[in-house]
Protein backbone atom coordinates (compact mmCIF):
# COMPACT_ATOMS: atom_id res chain seq x y z
CA UNK A 1 0.00 0.00 0.00
CA UNK A 2 2.84 2.49 0.83
CA UNK A 3 3.03 5.48 3.09
CA UNK A 4 0.71 8.45 3.37
CA UNK A 5 1.91 11.98 3.99
CA UNK A 6 -0.34 14.72 5.27
CA UNK A 7 0.79 18.27 4.65
CA UNK A 8 0.09 20.91 7.28
CA UNK A 9 0.85 24.39 5.97
CA UNK A 10 0.47 27.77 7.62
CA UNK A 11 -0.53 30.66 5.32
CA UNK A 12 2.88 32.38 5.51
CA UNK A 13 4.68 29.25 4.31
CA UNK A 14 2.08 28.69 1.59
CA UNK A 15 2.78 32.22 0.28
CA UNK A 16 6.54 31.63 0.43
CA UNK A 17 6.20 28.39 -1.53
CA UNK A 18 3.96 30.00 -4.17
CA UNK A 19 6.15 33.10 -4.58
CA UNK A 20 9.37 31.07 -4.79
CA UNK A 21 7.94 28.70 -7.38
CA UNK A 22 6.64 31.61 -9.47
CA UNK A 23 10.09 33.24 -9.38
CA UNK A 24 11.61 29.93 -10.46
CA UNK A 25 9.32 29.87 -13.50
CA UNK A 26 6.60 27.46 -12.40
CA UNK A 27 3.09 28.02 -13.68
CA UNK A 28 0.63 29.74 -11.37
CA UNK A 29 -1.47 27.30 -9.35
CA UNK A 30 -3.88 27.53 -6.49
CA UNK A 31 -2.14 28.26 -3.16
CA UNK A 32 -1.04 25.34 -1.00
CA UNK A 33 -3.60 23.88 1.34
CA UNK A 34 -3.31 21.32 4.09
CA UNK A 35 -4.30 17.84 3.06
CA UNK A 36 -3.30 14.89 0.88
CA UNK A 37 -2.96 16.61 -2.53
CA UNK A 38 0.01 15.17 -4.41
CA UNK A 39 0.73 18.45 -6.25
CA UNK A 40 1.13 20.23 -2.91
CA UNK A 41 3.79 17.72 -1.88
CA UNK A 42 5.58 18.21 -5.20
CA UNK A 43 5.46 21.99 -4.71
CA UNK A 44 6.90 21.75 -1.20
CA UNK A 45 9.74 19.49 -2.37
CA UNK A 46 10.48 21.90 -5.23
CA UNK A 47 10.49 24.81 -2.77
CA UNK A 48 12.91 22.95 -0.49
CA UNK A 49 15.19 22.26 -3.45
CA UNK A 50 15.18 25.92 -4.54
CA UNK A 51 15.99 26.98 -0.97
CA UNK A 52 18.81 24.43 -0.89
CA UNK A 53 20.24 25.82 -4.14
CA UNK A 54 20.08 29.36 -2.79
CA UNK A 55 21.82 28.28 0.41
CA UNK A 56 24.56 26.50 -1.56
CA UNK A 57 25.06 29.59 -3.73
CA UNK A 58 25.40 31.82 -0.66
CA UNK A 59 27.94 29.43 0.88
CA UNK A 60 29.93 29.32 -2.37
CA UNK A 61 29.99 33.13 -2.49
CA UNK A 62 31.27 33.33 1.08
CA UNK A 63 33.97 30.74 0.38
CA UNK A 64 35.08 32.65 -2.70
CA UNK A 65 35.30 35.89 -0.69
CA UNK A 66 37.37 34.09 1.97
CA UNK A 67 39.70 32.72 -0.70
CA UNK A 68 40.20 36.20 -2.14
CA UNK A 69 41.06 37.57 1.32
CA UNK A 70 43.55 34.73 1.78
CA UNK A 71 45.51 35.91 -1.27
CA UNK A 72 46.71 39.09 0.42
CA UNK A 73 46.93 37.42 3.82
CA UNK A 74 49.41 34.89 2.42
CA UNK A 75 51.48 37.68 0.87
CA UNK A 76 51.48 39.60 4.15
CA UNK A 77 52.47 36.46 6.07
CA UNK A 78 55.34 35.75 3.65
CA UNK A 79 56.57 39.33 3.98
CA UNK A 80 56.40 39.17 7.79
CA UNK A 81 58.44 35.97 7.75
CA UNK A 82 61.02 37.60 5.49
CA UNK A 83 61.34 40.52 7.92
CA UNK A 84 62.11 38.05 10.71
CA UNK A 85 63.36 39.64 13.92
CA UNK A 86 63.30 43.07 12.31
CA UNK A 87 59.49 42.95 12.55
CA UNK A 88 59.74 43.02 16.37
CA UNK A 89 62.06 46.02 16.28
CA UNK A 90 60.20 48.08 13.68
CA UNK A 91 56.65 47.88 14.98
CA UNK A 92 54.62 50.37 13.01
CA UNK A 93 54.54 51.34 9.35
CA UNK A 94 54.88 48.29 7.12
CA UNK A 95 54.56 45.78 9.96
CA UNK A 96 51.31 47.35 11.14
CA UNK A 97 49.84 47.24 7.64
CA UNK A 98 50.96 43.62 7.19
CA UNK A 99 49.34 42.58 10.46
CA UNK A 100 46.26 44.55 9.42
CA UNK A 101 45.74 42.07 6.57
CA UNK A 102 44.21 39.71 9.14
CA UNK A 103 41.73 42.25 10.44
CA UNK A 104 38.18 42.08 9.14
CA UNK A 105 36.47 45.42 9.55
CA UNK A 106 32.87 44.98 10.61
CA UNK A 107 30.36 47.71 9.83
CA UNK A 108 27.65 47.70 12.48
CA UNK A 109 25.77 50.69 11.13
CA UNK A 110 22.16 50.21 10.09
CA UNK A 111 21.20 51.62 6.72
CA UNK A 112 18.01 53.63 6.42
CA UNK A 113 17.41 52.41 2.86
CA UNK A 114 16.87 49.00 1.28
CA UNK A 115 20.10 47.58 -0.08
CA UNK A 116 20.16 46.79 -3.76
CA UNK A 117 21.46 43.39 -4.69
CA UNK A 118 25.08 43.41 -5.85
CA UNK A 119 26.86 40.98 -8.10
CA UNK A 120 29.66 38.82 -6.74
CA UNK A 121 32.19 40.80 -8.80
CA UNK A 122 31.02 44.08 -7.21
CA UNK A 123 31.34 42.62 -3.70
CA UNK A 124 34.86 41.35 -4.39
CA UNK A 125 35.96 44.68 -5.92
CA UNK A 126 34.79 46.42 -2.75
CA UNK A 127 36.92 44.11 -0.59
CA UNK A 128 40.06 44.56 -2.71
Amino acid sequence: QGQTATLLVIPEVARLVSNTLLQAGAERRAPLQSGHDEQNLVDVVAWLLVNGFQSEEAQARMLLAQNVRNVWRKRAYTRLLSLGKEAKVHVGGEVTSLVGAWRDNVDLSIANTVRTERTLAEELREKV
